[in-house]
């Protein structure tokens, strides 16, 4: 009687010859591959572009043959750059200087037109509560404000004397 790894379709045997066939093809093409890669490498392409190298033969057939050389001033190129921040307008930032720095605890969140009517969003840090105001309005921070003057740009709030202007701060780029 003849046992199963005898068989002319035993499948130990079909695995076996299927791992040979792939070891042989594999260590093919790692042989071929090694062969390509460890050539010498042809001595026209490994030429610099150094201004300071003296023309030789190798490299003016390089440029009769067609190939142009690579010019290496091409990468110092500066091909990103800061966007430049526009200046403000003098006169606004001299009005501002002028105006005393009160802390009234208020920040300005944002300015919108409603309906034809600015809104200032004001944020009031000692109640922690946020205030929706219109040109004239009188807001309770401590001692008492007014709105007097309220542009796309800023809020100008007036307590007694003082005048504390609150501009919007726009994103830098």
């Amino acid at each position: 009687m003849r046992n199963a790894s005898s068989s002319p379709i035993d499948p130990r045997r079909a695995w076996r010859r299927a791992a040979w066939a792939t070891g042989l093809l594999g260590s093919g093409v790692v042989a071929a591959a090694a062969v390509w890669a460890f050539q010498p490498i042809d001595q026209r392409l490994a030429a610099t572009n150094d201004s300071e190298t003296k023309p030789t033969a190798a490299s003016s057939s390089v440029a009769s043959s067609g190939r142009a050389r690579v010019d290496v001033k091409a990468f110092d190129a500066t091909l990103w750059s800061k966007t430049p921040v526009v200046a403000p307008d003098a006169a606004a930032d001299a009005e501002r200087a002028r105006k005393a720095p009160v802390d009234l605890h208020v920040d300005l969140i944002g300015i919108t037109d409603e309906g034809g009517h600015l809104v200032a969003a004001l944020y009031d840090r000692d109640r922690d509560r946020v205030l929706l105001v219109k040109d004239g309005d009188e807001i309770s921070l401590g001692g008492g404000a007014r709105v007097k003057k309220l542009t796309l740009d800023e809020v100008v709030l007036k307590r007694g004397s003082e005048e504390v202007a609150l501009a919007r701060r726009r994103p830098e780029r």
